[in-house]
């Protein structure tokens, strides 16, 4: 909601913070998968680069991971194949993460 602007402007620390949140209080690696795929997919979007959300290609990867974990783990033991397409993103996002990573490495950019 507060991601896209369903309510009205879309407000990226308010979406953050609640992912956060939501991420925190998982009880498993399959609850922190869907919280976790947002806020990676988040700590590298130039957008909320923008709306004042640091950039960390480091955070996002270990998010990105922790996603597919998640979601092998509810596809594979749980029968839920619907989240092929969601398991896609988490590692064609860590593939992302990783080129950003190295970016950084190559410019001399340091991360926090």
């Amino acid at each position: 909601m507060y991601s896209r602007g369903i309510s009205g402007e879309p407000d990226l620390p308010k979406a953050k913070a609640l992912w956060d949140r939501s991420f925190e209080l998982a009880h498993s690696i399959t609850e922190r998968a869907q919280p976790a795929i947002r806020l990676a997919r988040l700590l590298i979007d130039p957008q909320a680069t923008e709306a004042g959300i640091e950039f960390d290609p480091l955070q996002a990867l270990s998010l990105y991971q922790q996603a597919e974990i998640g979601l092998r783990i509810d596809i594979t033991e749980n029968g839920m194949t619907y989240y092929q397409k969601r398991l896609q993103e988490a590692i064609e996002g860590q593939a992302q993460a990783r080129a950003l990573l190295t970016n950084c490495d190559t410019e001399g950019m340091t991360l926090s």
